[in-house]
């Protein structure tokens, strides 16, 4: 009896327990999410958006002229592939409107927090249309890619008023070809550079005017090598590796750097009178060489003897600086220094520098001169000298040195009819005698130009790795004078490269040098 009655007692507990405890419902409001305007024509606007949960009863949108915000009207949406989609229609062309989705539920409308606003564009030809089905297109190494689309009437369009954008970059256009179906196809060639597949937006305008909106998945077709980049402790610092010892430039100090515990020992004081150290240098023997910079930021400099280009090495043994000045051009006209790099030739430390006669990116003449010049150094004399000047069409070059033979990459002039309508990137042979280059291949064309020059250039595994920023990488074989991409296993989130060094066997990459955001990291090839 006593078990019974003790179990009836914690039963009724648990009763009353339960009757004394409300059940609140939570009610889930919908939320207006990603409303994207797909289409603008001139007598029409197309747009989709989603809605985060359920229970309203109806869904759309509002929308009026700007000037006449009291004429308000209302489209009802329609769902389709997981979304809402509302075509606005008989619309007024070159007409701005201000669009707002909104959701019906319990009686009360509720109107979305993003405000859209779009213009329609001028009058098209008649029948003319475009239809855009592609969603995902393959790129080659070099970032190659086409795409088509159909439409009606495209014969009679002018293309200077067809504009197509990738990443405010203009692609070229065919001619429209006719088709079976009696439509017209137009296919669009261009460049994708951002180094990773990614989501890509193509915009097509008319008349300078927003068209269609697409987002498309843009896929490397060739097979992938990858880099594996792992962060380490090493701080975002200018490290030179030397003898399988770090030194840093940074400060007011040369020091030598333990990487295992980011410590610095001082070796010497930097003196003021050396100026500015470049960020950039090449070890040849016991000296660091650095790279070239302006003597002055008003050309032509009046004092130094007329030198205009100066820069320093640094003795390992004697722990001291050299200043070296040259560069004696004696330009009658206000010019500027442009672009300047370093390399290292058989044996011999060369700088090359570009000056011309821009101030500000103004030109100073009517046509401006433009010179690139080599400088040597001497060890006899411990000086560098200036020895020829090369091709003025190269622009942003590079030199490397190849089993004994010297190479350039560089941005070279793209010449139709006369006219220098860009630039694109080119490989070049060059007889490092008088400095003559020799085309070997030249990437892209005047239609689609590969104007983009690599910022870090070294020698792994037989070829040539070009490192044109932090996720965009592609390996250059000197033998076959072919490309293949490189992506970066896990793109970085810096913001740039500095650098790539090889150190003790390893290599590292350096980003967003001498900044809080900075990281350096081991690197691996597979």
């Amino acid at each position: 009896m006593v078990h019974c009655r003790g179990l009836y007692i914690v039963s009724l507990f648990i009763t009353l327990l339960l009757v004394g405890c409300k059940t609140e419902l939570v009610k889930l409001i919908p939320e207006i999410q990603d409303e994207e305007i797909q289409l603008v024509r001139d007598n029409r606007i197309g747009l989709d958006y989603k809605l985060s949960n359920y229970g309203y009863t109806e869904t759309g949108v509002k929308y009026y002229e700007k000037n006449k915000p009291n004429q308000s009207h209302s489209v009802k949406a329609i769902r389709q592939d997981g979304k809402f989609y509302v075509e606005l229609n008989n619309l007024v062309p070159s007409t701005i409107y201000i669009i707002q989705a909104y959701y019906v539920m319990d009686g009360v409308v509720y109107l979305s927090n993003n405000i859209l606003e779009a213009t329609t564009t001028t009058e098209f030809p008649k029948g003319f249309s475009i239809d855009w089905n592609t969603e995902q297109v393959k790129y080659g190494d070099m970032g190659e890619f086409q795409v088509s689309f159909e439409g009606e009437h495209l014969q009679n369009v002018n293309l200077k008023d067809l504009q197509i954008y990738l990443n405010s970059v203009e692609l070229h256009k065919s001619y429209p070809v006719r088709q079976s179906t009696g439509k017209f196809k137009i296919t669009v060639s261009g460049r994708y550079t951002i180094g990773y597949d990614s989501k890509q937006t193509i915009i097509i305008g008319f008349e300078n005017q927003e068209l269609l909106r697409k987002i498309v998945d843009f896929r490397y077709e060739g097979i992938k090598r990858e880099i594996h980049a792992k962060k380490t402790n090493i701080i975002s610092r200018y490290f030179v590796s030397v003898n399988n010892q770090f030194y840093n430039f940074d400060g007011n100090y040369v020091s030598t750097f333990n990487e295992n515990n980011n410590s610095f020992e001082r070796m010497v004081e930097i003196p003021y009178y050396i100026g500015t150290l470049a960020d950039q240098s090449k070890v040849m023997g016991d000296k660091i060489f650095f790279q070239n910079l302006p003597y002055s930021h008003i050309l032509p400099n009046q004092h130094n003897d007329g030198n205009e280009i100066y820069s320093q090495s640094f003795d390992l043994k004697k722990k001291e600086f050299k200043v070296y000045y040259y560069g004696k051009h004696k330009w009658p006209t206000a010019h500027d220094y442009e672009h300047g790099t370093m390399f290292i030739h058989n044996s011999t430390v060369y700088q090359a520098y570009t000056i011309s006669d821009f101030v500000n990116g103004q030109p100073t003449m009517p046509i401006p001169r433009v010179e690139n010049y080599i400088a040597r150094y001497n060890p006899a004399t411990d000086a560098f000298e200036d020895l020829t000047t090369f091709s003025k069409a190269l622009s942003s070059y590079k030199f490397i040195s190849v089993k004994g033979e010297l190479y350039a990459f560089a941005l070279k002039d793209l010449v139709v009819q006369g006219y220098v309508i860009g630039k694109t990137l080119a490989y070049y042979k060059v007889n490092s005698s008088n400095f003559e280059f020799e085309e070997v291949l030249m990437v892209g064309d005047e239609y689609s130009p590969f104007s983009y020059m690599p910022k870090h250039i070294m020698e792994y595994d037989n070829k040539l790795l070009l490192s044109f920023d932090l996720n965009y990488h592609v390996f250059f074989d000197v033998n076959t004078y072919s490309f293949e991409q490189v992506f970066m296993r896990t793109p970085l989130s810096n913001y740039s490269l500095n650098d790539i060094v090889k150190h003790k066997g390893k290599y590292y990459l350096f980003a967003d040098r001498n900044s809080t955001s900075g990281g350096v990291y081991e690197i691996t090839f597979n």
